[in-house]
């Protein structure tokens, strides 16, 4: 079985289940899709460390699960209004304060990895961590299924059309990015197009999500049609610097978990900020 039958195949099965959970597991402030995001958010940190650091330092394994286990329960917490707005924040800078106070705390055959540790585990606090917190804070927002669905179709759109469009037509105008030299030109702009496309069928089926405004769907997905190659990329180059091709094999013919969710982790700030601003004031 090929890699694309293997995307069909991802596509026709795990998506339209993913789509339907919104809609149906709207419970305790969604606390389905939170659970969801933890479960990705603890393996794509422990994903990125193996990139970041190029082993699995037992001193350091806790940190990468505990890490990512507190900012997604603060984050939840948060999103039900349990504790203040700007707890994640708060949170974020206690976890880099105890990061660098840890390392008070290594032995003398462990100094030559303090730089390492701690530049491995800022970066775990922030990306997969903080970032795609902003996944699900998507749920305080009005009409939050509808709200996830959008950005996922927007998301997913641009990854399936940008393989599709590089596969068919991008063999002669790739390598324009010397980190991911199979991304093509026609495939970026496939990706940007079906963002839009995606965005406008969502927006024609009735959802609640765009103030109403055509100019907003077709500026949101734009700007989201750009973000998301963006953040496949940035994980493309983490990869090249450690010299491996996936992030991991968890998932058929899509690699590791972190390869499925760079674009989410990337754009999920952006696009919550883009409601905000331009839909909701």
């Amino acid at each position: 079985m090929n890699n694309l039958t293997k995307r069909v195949l991802l596509i026709f099965t795990v998506i339209p289940v993913l789509f339907a959970s919104l809609f149906l597991f709207t419970f305790a402030h969604h606390i389905v899709a939170h659970i969801i995001s933890t479960a990705l958010m603890i393996v794509g940190s422990k994903e990125m460390w193996h990139i970041l650091t190029g082993d699995r330092d037992m001193d350091e394994s806790l940190w990468v699960t505990i890490i990512p286990l507190i900012i997604s329960i603060v984050n939840y917490l948060e999103c039900a209004g349990i504790v203040p707005g700007g707890a994640l924040s708060i949170t974020a800078g206690i976890l880099l304060f105890i990061i660098f106070a840890y390392q008070i705390a290594s032995r003398e055959n462990q100094f030559e990895h303090i730089n390492r540790n701690i530049q491995a585990l800022v970066t775990l606090v922030f990306y997969p961590g903080f970032f795609f917190a902003y996944a699900t804070k998507l749920t305080t927002l009005p009409h939050p299924s509808w709200t996830l669905v959008g950005f996922l179709v927007m998301v997913f759109c641009n990854d399936i059309f940008a393989y599709v469009f590089g596969m068919l037509w991008g063999k002669s105008n790739r390598n324009i990015f010397p980190v991911s030299p199979k991304k093509s030109l026609i495939g970026f702009i496939g990706g940007f197009i079906f963002s839009i496309v995606g965005a406008v069928v969502i927006y024609h089926m009735g959802a609640p999500i765009f103030g109403g405004s055509i100019l907003n769907v077709i500026l949101i997905s734009a700007v989201i049609g750009i973000a998301a190659p963006v953040g496949d990329l940035i994980e493309s180059a983490m990869k090249r610097a450690a010299n491996t091709k996936d992030s991991g094999n968890y998932i058929p013919g899509r690699g590791g978990i972190m390869d499925n969710i760079d674009s989410l982790i990337f754009t999920a700030p952006i696009y919550y900020y883009l409601i905000i601003y331009l839909c909701l004031t």
